[in-house]
């Protein structure tokens, strides 16, 4: 499905829950927020999806920057410098070496990659720095799954799984059990989605590499977009009758 669908059926299955819970009304607001996020984060491992262009870096600044850089490396060795020429040689491979480098990030998808990665070794760094176990693999799980193929390793069970540890950690540690339940709602809300396209979703993968679901609609068809709009109207009707439901039985 498309990445605004994830995102709404993420917040309206948050909110459905807050109304199911009132346990969680004093968390909702933090929790339908991490439910947003959670609802967009198995596309990760798609960098130009709409998560992935939000948490990198423009890849153009990158790729101008490394070119700049080559450039002003040779010039500075060829022109500058009283070098030997070995040096010379050395400064001018480098130079080309930070060119290719520049020239590789022609292609958006490959700078999205590394912008992605880049994000997540900045958590890592923050991590280790506030000895946040939980926010070093949300580090690794953003920096990892750009190279990861697309509905692979973080379209399963086992990705939903530790993305309830992360969410469980962050929890703990901001004392806010809404993050928990309805962070791992938002990514279990993205798999459930998903299995209702063509594609489908491998659950189990790589144990079980059959992909499960019902096929009712191609993403970016009319028809699918069409689908798409049925079912966000659908759990609209349930979200709006759990909460007349609750203010009734409040004012019961």
């Amino acid at each position: 499905m498309r990445g605004r669908t994830h995102l709404t059926i993420g917040l309206l299955a948050a909110a459905g829950a807050v109304a199911l819970r009132p346990d969680l009304t004093g968390y909702s607001l933090t929790g339908v927020v991490v439910a947003g996020v959670a609802a967009l984060a198995p596309d990760l491992d798609e960098p130009n999806s709409r998560l992935g262009r939000d948490l990198s870096f423009d890849p153009r600044y990158f790729r101008f920057g490394l070119l700049l850089l080559g450039a002003l490396v040779g010039a500075w060795a060829w022109y500058r410098l009283d070098l030997t020429l070995l040096a010379r040689q050395q400064a001018a491979l480098g130079a080309l070496a930070l060119g290719v480098a520049g020239a590789a990030f022609s292609s958006e998808k490959t700078g999205r990659r590394v912008m992605l990665a880049f994000t997540g070794v900045l958590l890592l760094g923050a991590a280790l720095w506030v000895q946040w176990s939980w926010l070093a693999v949300l580090g690794v799980f953003v920096a990892g799954s750009p190279f990861l193929g697309h509905r692979t390793l973080t379209h399963t069970l086992w990705a939903a799984a530790l993305w309830a540890w992360i969410c469980q950690g962050a929890a703990r540690t901001l004392h806010d059990p809404g993050i928990f339940w309805l962070g791992t709602l938002g990514y279990l809300s993205h798999l459930v989605a998903d299995s209702l396209t063509k594609a489908r979703v491998k659950w189990l993968a790589p144990l079980w590499s059959q992909p499960l679901g019902l096929p009712l609609l191609r993403t970016g068809s009319p028809r699918g977009n069409a689908v798409e709009r049925i079912i966000i109207g659908l759990l609209l009707l349930a979200v709006a009758l759990a909460w007349a439901a609750r203010l009734l039985g409040r004012l019961a």
